[in-house]
């Protein structure tokens, strides 16, 4: 799925469309579309996700890993 899945949690953090297909696609869109009113939480809620669990500095792991 090109690792979306791995960051974005369903209704949580976004929204996930079941197959890339113009009907999953859309109806994801329809989803997030009826839950505008939490995206601001939802927006939030990625952000400490992130925060918490991407690494922003994968160039220092890569040399720790090969200069060991």
């Amino acid at each position: 799925m090109g690792g979306y899945t791995e960051v974005i949690t369903e209704n949580i953090t976004g929204f996930i469309a079941e197959a890339p297909t113009v009907s999953s696609f859309r109806k994801a869109l329809d989803k997030a579309w009826e839950n505008k009113n939490e995206w601001e939480n939802m927006g939030k809620a990625a952000h400490e996700f992130c925060l918490k669990n991407v690494n922003f500095t994968p160039e220092k792991v890569l040399l720790e890993n090969i200069t060991v």
